[in-house]
């Protein structure tokens, strides 16, 4: 069991690391992975508390303003995948 949980908590810091620098989507980190799309779907509701992609958006959102500069607004925005003005 303990070694189930070691695994777990290492491709779940690897997904976290993941999605907060490199704007990998979701099926290609399960792919590299080796693991089903449904894994870290499951992993992150259980110790994130957010899927996945809410999560990468939340990060690209929390990143925008520390490369923004003298950036246009917009631009940020195209950049760093922060375009869309539906829920995610």
């Amino acid at each position: 069991m303990h070694r189930d949980a070691e695994a777990r908590d290492l491709l779940l810091r690897e997904a976290v690391a993941s999605l907060s620098t490199s704007g990998e989507r979701v099926a290609a980190l399960a792919r590299r992975l080796s693991v089903s799309e449904r894994h870290p779907r499951d992993l992150f509701a259980g110790h994130v508390g957010l899927t996945p992609k809410r999560f990468a958006r939340i990060q690209r959102i929390r990143a925008a303003p520390a490369g923004a500069g003298s950036a246009q607004w917009a631009a940020l925005a195209v950049d760093t995948g922060v375009t869309t003005t539906s829920p995610t």
